[in-house]
C-alpha cells in the first residue's frame, strides 16, 4: 500500500507539471479554444485569472502526539513556541501567518496541496482527490473569497478588524486565533517525512464524538457571556461547541480551558469590533486567563 502511494505521489507531480505547462498556454494563445478543450477534458481551468492549484497526495494517518511532535517542531525552527494546549487549538483550527502556515504545511506534507492566495484574479482549482488524500488549505487575505468544497480556508490578518468589519464576517462568524508578534521566519525546505491525511485530523474530532459535556452544559455556563455580545449564527455555534467538545477532551485543564479558548477564539473577536467599552464585559471573564488578556 505505501509503494502505491508513493506511485501515485509521483505520478501527481508529473500531472502538476503537464498543468503547469497548460496555464501558460492558456494565458498566451488561444485561451477560449483551450478552454474548450479543458472543459471537453473535465480540468475545470477557468476561462480568466490565473489558477492557483492545489493537489492533495496520498496521506497516512497520525496520532495526536505524532502530530503534534510536526507541529511544534516546525514551529520551533520558525522561532515560535506553541505549549500542547495552543497546538491542539491550531490543529482544530487551521489558522496563523504565512510563512510559518506554508512550513506548517510542508512539515506536515500538505505541501503540495497548499496555496497562498493574494489576490482575486488567482483563481484557486483543486486538482482530483486520491484516497487518504492530504487536506486541501487556501491560506487568503480575501474574507469574501468563497471557498470550494472540501477547503479549508485561512484567513490572514495584521488585526482582528481586517477579519471582522466586513458583511462575510457578519454572516457567519469564524474562529480568530491571535498569534504573538512573529520573528522573521525563514522558508523552510519541504520535509522528507510521509504526508499526513485529511483523515488525521477527522479523526481527533470522530474519537471524541461521543463526549461527556453536552450541548446544554456548555450554554448554561457560556450564557451570561453570550448575553454581552450580538448572537453567533448556527453554523459559528455548533463549530464552537463542537470545538469545545472535542477540545476539553483533549487540553490539559479539561472543560475549562477549552471554554477559555472558545471565548478567546469565537466571542473576544465579536466584542473587540464594537470599541465599546470592555469594562463590564472583562468582569465575566474571571476564570477565563487568557480571553481576558486579550481584551
Amino acid at each position: 500500500m505505501a509503494s502505491l502511494k508513493t506511485e501515485l505521489n509521483s505520478l501527481a507531480v508529473q500531472r502538476d507539471s503537464l498543468l503547469k505547462h497548460i496555464d501558460t498556454l492558456q494565458n498566451d494563445a488561444l485561451p477560449a479554444t483551450i478552454s474548450k478543450l479543458l472543459g471537453d477534458l473535465q480540468l475545470n481551468i477557468p476561462l480568466t485569472g490565473q489558477p492557483l492549484r492545489m493537489s492533495p497526495v496520498s496521506g497516512q494517518c497520525a496520532t495526536l502526539d505524532e502530530l503534534l511532535a510536526r507541529l511544534t517542531a516546525v514551529c520551533g525552527k520558525c522561532g515560535l513556541t506553541l505549549t500542547k494546549n495552543q497546538g491542539i487549538a491550531l490543529l482544530l483550527l487551521l489558522a496563523p501567518a504565512a510563512t510559518l502556515i506554508r512550513n506548517i504545511a510542508a512539515a506536515m506534507g500538505w505541501e503540495r496541496s497548499f496555496a497562498h492566495q493574494i489576490s482575486a484574479e488567482q483563481r484557486p482549482m483543486v486538482a482530483l482527490r486520491p484516497v487518504d488524500a492530504t487536506p486541501v488549505l487556501l491560506l487568503t487575505s480575501l474574507p469574501n473569497y468563497a471557498p470550494i468544497s472540501g477547503m479549508h480556508k485561512l484567513l490572514l490578518s495584521r488585526s482582528s478588524i481586517g477579519l471582522t468589519r466586513n458583511a462575510a464576517y457578519d454572516a457567519g462568524q469564524w474562529p480568530i486565533l491571535p498569534l504573538p508578534a512573529l520573528p522573521f521566519i525563514p522558508e523552510l525546505p519541504a520535509d522528507d517525512a510521509a504526508p499526513i491525511s485529511q483523515a488525521a485530523l477527522t479523526a481527533l474530532l470522530d474519537a471524541t464524538s461521543v463526549a461527556k459535556t453536552s450541548d446544554e452544559e456548555i450554554t448554561a455556563v457560556l450564557s451570561p457571556i453570550f448575553a454581552m455580545v450580538s448572537p453567533l449564527s448556527g453554523a459559528a455555534r455548533a463549530e464552537m461547541y463542537r470545538f469545545i467538545r472535542v477540545a476539553a477532551a483533549l487540553m490539559e485543564g479539561g472543560l475549562p480551558v477549552a471554554l477559555d479558548f472558545a471565548i478567546l477564539l469565537w466571542v473576544v473577536p465579536m466584542v473587540d469590533r464594537t470599541s465599546r467599552n470592555f469594562a463590564d464585559f472583562k468582569a465575566l471573564l474571571d476564570e477565563y486567563p487568557l480571553s481576558q488578556a486579550k481584551l
